[in-house]
C-alpha cells in the first residue's frame, strides 16, 4: 500500500510538471537565451561573502625502496616457526597537505598588523610555513623515513585437539622516533572438514613521531 500511495504521488507531481510547461515556439524563445535567464547551478558562486577553500596545487612525488628477507623452519613434526625481517626508505612528499597544526607565536602580531597595513599580502616575508588561518599552518614532516621491522611467528599442531595455536609478534621502528609492538595469539580449531574456527586476540602500541604533538606553544626550530 505504501508503495502504491508513493506512485501516485509522484505520478501526480510527474502530472503537475508537465500541465504546467507551455508550448513554446522556437521564434518565441528569444528572452529565454538571455544571460540573467541562465540557471546557476551555484547560486551563491556570485556572493561577495562567499569564499569558498583555495588549496594549492598538489604537484609533489615521493619514492619508496625497501625489501624484505624471510626463513621458514621446521621445528619438528608439529612445529613450524618463522622470522622476517624488513628496511624500508621514504624520500619526498611524505606530509598530509590536509592536515593542519597550531603553532603560537609562529607569526606575532606585529607582524600581522604589518600584513594587513601592506598593500599586498605575502605570509613568506614573516614565515616560511604555509599559513592556511590564525595561527594554524600546513603539516610539515620530514622528507627522508627509514623504517626497520622485524616479525617472528611459531605455530604448533596439536593432534589430540585438532588444533593449532599461532603465536606472532613483530617490531617496528623508524628514524622518526615511532617504536610499535604487536603481539598476536591466535587459536585454529577445526571442527568439520569444511568449518574451522579461529578465535583470537591482538596487542599493538606504538609511540608518537619525535616532531608529533596536537599544538605547539613555541615555533619549533626543525622546521617540522
Amino acid at each position: 500500500m505504501k508503495l502504491s500511495i508513493i506512485g501516485l504521488v509522484t505520478l501526480g507531481a510527474a502530472c503537475v510538471v508537465l500541465a504546467g510547461c507551455a508550448d513554446v515556439k522556437p521564434w518565441q524563445r528569444g528572452n529565454l537565451a538571455r544571460e540573467q535567464m541562465a540557471l546557476d547551478p551555484d547560486p551563491h558562486s556570485g556572493d561577495p561573502a562567499h569564499k569558498p577553500a583555495i588549496y594549492p596545487e598538489l604537484d609533489a612525488a615521493s619514492r619508496t625502496h625497501g625489501f624484505t628477507f624471510g626463513i621458514t623452519q621446521v621445528l619438528g613434526r608439529n612445529t613450524l616457526a618463522g622470522l622476517t625481517a624488513g628496511y624500508t626508505r621514504q624520500s619526498g612528499s611524505l606530509g598530509n597537505p590536509y592536515k593542519t597544526v597550531y603553532v603560537r607565536g609562529e607569526i606575532t602580531p606585529e607582524e600581522y598588523y604589518d600584513l594587513w597595513q601592506a598593500s599586498e599580502l605575502d605570509w613568506s616575508k614573516v614565515t616560511t610555513l604555509e599559513v592556511v588561518g590564525v595561527e594554524l599552518f600546513r603539516e610539515v614532516r620530514p622528507d627522508v623515513r627509514n623504517q626497520l621491522s622485524v616479525s617472528m611467528r611459531l605455530n604448533q599442531y596439536l593432534p589430540a585437539l585438532k588444533a593449532a595455536p599461532h603465536f606472532d609478534y613483530r617490531y617496528y621502528r623508524d628514524d622518526w622516533g615511532i617504536a610499535s609492538h604487536t603481539v598476536e595469539l591466535q587459536w585454529v580449531q577445526v571442527l568439520t572438514r569444511t568449518v574451522t574456527l579461529t578465535p583470537g586476540v591482538r596487542y599493538y602500541s606504538q609511540s608518537r613521531a619525535d616532531f608529533s604533538a596536537p599544538y605547539f606553544l613555541a615555533p619549533r626550530t626543525d622546521g617540522h
